[in-house]
C-alpha cells in the first residue's frame, strides 16, 4: 500500500511539475508577445534620441574650443539694412564678439566669433529656404533683419533647435510668431528689438510742409505684414487729416512702376512710402517718376531722402542695428532668450531735401520750425559740406552739397 501511495505521489508531483512547465512555457510566450517588443520599442526610442542628440552634445564640447557660429539673414539689399547690419556687427565687437579671429588673441578679452551673411533678395521664397538651412546648420545664434525674415526663420524653428534674436521688424505682435505684448512674452528660444515706422508723424510733417495736400498715393503689398500696419496707420491719420489716400497693390519690385502710373494718373498730390519692403527697393523708380510729374515722394523710413525723396522721418536703423548687436551679444554670452524682455526702440531721425521743392507744382515750403529740428539737410546749394549741432542734444545735424549725399548723409 505504501508503494501505490508513494506511486500516486510522485505522479501527481510530475503532474504538477508537467503544469507548471506548462504555465511557464506559455507565461513565456505571453511576456514574448507583449513586453518584449514594448521594450525592445522604448530601447529603439532611446536610441534614437541619444543619436539625434549627439550633435546638440557635440556642438555643446566643441563649442568650449571653436568659436561660436553664428548667421545674419537679411530680406533685401537697401541702405537701412545694410547699415543696419554693419551697425549689428560693430554691436556685437563693441560687446566683445569679434569677426576678426586676430583681434581675438590670447591677450585680448575679445572672442572670436564665426558670422555668415545671407540675403533673400527680396523674395520670400528664398527667404523660406535660407531659413531652413540655417536652423538646420548647427549655428549657435541666428540674427534676422526685417518682418519676413523674422516669419521665415520662426516658423522654421518651431522646435526650437537655435536661439534666435530679430530686429528692423515693425510690430512683432502681429507677426504670427509667438510674441505677445508683454515684455517677457515671446518663445524662450527668440528675442529682439521691433521698432514701428512713424506712418502717422510722416503725414503730419507733409501737412506742415503743405496746408494745401489734398491726395497721396502709396504703392504697398499686402503680403508684407509690416507694410500693412504701417498702410492701416496711414488710413486712420489721413482722414483725420482730411487728406484722401489712393492705394495701389505691387506683389513684387517688377509691377511697383505699374502701380505707381496709376496712382499719378489719378492726380496725386505726392507719393507715400511706408514700411513696405517692395516699394523700398524700387524706391529710385518712384522717386523718377514723381519728379517727372512734378510731385514729391516722402517716406517713413530713412534713406531716401538722399534719393531724391522730399523728406524721410523714421528711426534710425543704425542705432537700432547697434542695439540688435549687443542683444546678440547678451546671448552669446550665456545669457538665455527666455529671460530677456523684447523691446520697442524708434530712435528718431529726419532728413529734409531742399533740393526737391524747386521741382514741385503747388506750394512746397519747409517751416523753420521743421528746419531746426533736422537731422540732416540736403542743400545742393551748399558748396562744401558742413556740419552744425541741431537743437535736440546730441545729434549733429550735416548740410550736404549735392556732390556730398552719398559721403556725408548716407
Amino acid at each position: 500500500m505504501r508503494t501505490i501511495d508513494r506511486t500516486r505521489k510522485a505522479n501527481r508531483c510530475g503532474e504538477l511539475e508537467n503544469k507548471s512547465a506548462g504555465v511557464g512555457w506559455h507565461m513565456g510566450i505571453w511576456l514574448w508577445r507583449h513586453i518584449v517588443p514594448g521594450l525592445s520599442a522604448i530601447g529603439l526610442a532611446a536610441i534614437v534620441l541619444l543619436i539625434s542628440d549627439l550633435p546638440r552634445r557635440s556642438s555643446s564640447e566643441t563649442s568650449k574650443s571653436q568659436p561660436p557660429q553664428v548667421v545674419m539673414l537679411q530680406m533685401s539689399s537697401q541702405s537701412i539694412m545694410d547699415e543696419a547690419a554693419v551697425q549689428v556687427i560693430a554691436g556685437l565687437a563693441e560687446a566683445g564678439f569679434v569677426t576678426d579671429q586676430k583681434s581675438a588673441d590670447q591677450g585680448s578679452k575679445n572672442k572670436a566669433i564665426v558670422l555668415k551673411r545671407l540675403n533673400a533678395e527680396n523674395d520670400m521664397a528664398t527667404a523660406n529656404a535660407m531659413a531652413t538651412e540655417v536652423v538646420g546648420g548647427r549655428y549657435d545664434l541666428i540674427i534676422t533683419l526685417s518682418t519676413p525674415c523674422l516669419q521665415a526663420v520662426a516658423n522654421a524653428n518651431k522646435r526650437d533647435q537655435v536661439r534666435h534674436v530679430f530686429g528692423l521688424v515693425s510690430d512683432p505682435t502681429v507677426a504670427g510668431v509667438g510674441v505677445g505684448s508683454g515684455p517677457m512674452d515671446h518663445p524662450p528660444y527668440m528675442v529682439g528689438i521691433g521698432t514701428l515706422p512713424p506712418a502717422e508723424k510722416s503725414f503730419e510733417i507733409a501737412k506742415q510742409i503743405n496746408p494745401a495736400l489734398k491726395r497721396v498715393g502709396v504703392v504697398w503689398n499686402p503680403a508684407e505684414v509690416n507694410s500693412e500696419i504701417a498702410t492701416k496707420v496711414a488710413r486712420t491719420t489721413c482722414q483725420k487729416l482730411g487728406i484722401e489716400l489712393l492705394e495701389a497693390n505691387a506683389e513684387n519690385t517688377a509691377s511697383v512702376r505699374e502701380a505707381a502710373v496709376s496712382l499719378i494718373a489719378r492726380e496725386i498730390d505726392a507719393l507715400w512710402i511706408g514700411g513696405d519692403i517692395t516699394a523700398l527697393s524700387a524706391a529710385d523708380v518712384l522717386i523718377q517718376l514723381a519728379n517727372q510729374a512734378h510731385i514729391p515722394v516722402f517716406t517713413c523710413m530713412p534713406g531716401n531722402a538722399a534719393k531724391g525723396a522730399l523728406f524721410d522721418v523714421g528711426a534710425n536703423y543704425s542705432v537700432v542695428g547697434h542695439q540688435v548687436g549687443k542683444l546678440a551679444a547678451r546671448v552669446l554670452a550665456g545669457e538665455e532668450p527666455a529671460g530677456i524682455p523684447w523691446e520697442v526702440a524708434i530712435p528718431p531721425k529726419l532728413f529734409l531735401n531742399k533740393g526737391v521743392i524747386g521741382n514741385l507744382k503747388g506750394e512746397w515750403k519747409f517751416p523753420k520750425q521743421l528746419v531746426d529740428q533736422a537731422d540732416v539737410i540736403i542743400d545742393p546749394a551748399a558748396q562744401v559740406p558742413l556740419k552744425t549741432t541741431s537743437t535736440r542734444p546730441g545729434y549733429s545735424r550735416p548740410v550736404c552739397g549735392v556732390g556730398f549725399i552719398d559721403q556725408v548723409c548716407g
